[in-house]
């Protein structure tokens, strides 16, 4: 991953810190942080390759790729469970050619980050995928049927879930329909070795 990505990472980090520093002196409530936080990204957004953004979630948020329409980049919320290693980019690298699955392409480096409900600690972490919006149809056809696209998005599922992808479901978001391509685009995976993990030793 492009280095300026790990240094918007870092500083990004830097900032959240030293509000949840001020926020546990009793210097601002929540909704200040918040707030701060949003114009801060917001502002150092123009300055780099980071663009608008088009949508969050559990596992992290979503926006542009200035200069590269035809990917997007994932910012990882601070939570270990939606790490991206090169083991999954490789396991999931197979579902690229089928068009409509945002697997990461690319990880960045993974930064820590204290949280501000306790010692808890999460990650953050870029990560570039496949914009769905600009890919082609790939394997999918604009003549399927209703009952075929959600067998072929059924189908998708499992296999997705058989090569270790854990799918949120339970977020409407992550399932889109595609009327370019007739079906549905699948997104916010993450490797279900690492919410493993994550669980064994959050327990």
């Amino acid at each position: 991953m492009n280095k300026g990505f790990d240094e918007y990472a870092q500083t990004l980090i830097d900032y959240q810190d030293k509000l949840f520093k001020l926020q546990e002196k009793g210097k601002l409530q929540d909704f200040q942080v918040d707030d701060m936080y949003a114009k801060f990204k917001s502002n150092l957004n123009k300055s780099t390759p980071i663009g608008e953004e088009l949508g969050s979630g559990v596992e992290g948020t979503v926006s542009k790729f200035k200069g590269y329409p035809e990917s997007v980049i994932k910012f990882g919320q601070p939570q270990p469970s939606g790490r991206v290693t090169s083991d999954f980019i490789e396991r999931m690298s197979k579902f690229r050619a089928d068009g409509n699955i945002a697997v990461p392409v690319k990880a960045g480096k993974t930064f820590r980050t204290k949280l501000n409900d306790g010692d808890l600690s999460g990650e953050y972490q870029a990560s570039l995928m496949d914009n769905l919006s600009h890919t082609d149809e790939g394997s999918l056809s604009r003549s399927l049927s209703d009952r075929d696209k959600y067998a072929s998005l059924l189908k998708q599922t499992k296999k997705l879930q058989h090569s270790g992808a854990r799918l949120d479901l339970m977020n409407r978001e992550n399932l889109k329909f595609n009327s370019n391509k007739n079906n549905f685009d699948i997104y916010d995976l993450s490797d279900i070795k690492t919410v493993k993990a994550w669980l064994l030793i959050d327990t």
